[in-house]
């Protein structure tokens, strides 16, 4: 288990390494002419087509620094955060939870590296 501080109103313990980011693999990420930058990816989340948050989505697609409660409680959230990266892993546009269904956006962008 990684604890990390996750942005969502606290810190937390995430299960696992994370997961891979299609969107944020394979293209300018390892590119050798873009060397000194890396990609990130702002992830803007709706709740039945209502806007609920925008955190930041890592390359290994992990969310972070988004404080929306997507739930009912914190336990309820941190599932659906599990659930939409894994569902950003697999190519998926949306899921469905309790208290609605979950769509997001996802904006690349390159930055350079720390200490470039």
């Amino acid at each position: 288990m990684t604890t990390f501080s996750s942005g969502r109103n606290r810190g937390c313990i995430r299960r696992g390494q994370g997961h891979g980011c299609p969107a944020l693999q394979g293209g300018v990420a390892n590119d050798e002419a873009n060397e000194g930058e890396t990609m990130t990816a702002t992830i803007s989340i709706f709740r039945d087509d209502v806007w609920a948050g925008d955190g930041h989505l890592s390359a290994d697609g992990v969310i972070s620094g988004c404080s929306a409660v997507l739930g009912s409680d914190q336990d309820a959230s941190d599932e659906t955060y599990d659930r939409i990266e894994g569902a950003v892993e697999s190519r998926h546009a949306e899921i469905a939870r309790p208290d609605g269904v979950y769509t997001w956006t996802i904006e690349e962008s390159q930055r350079p590296k720390r200490g470039s």
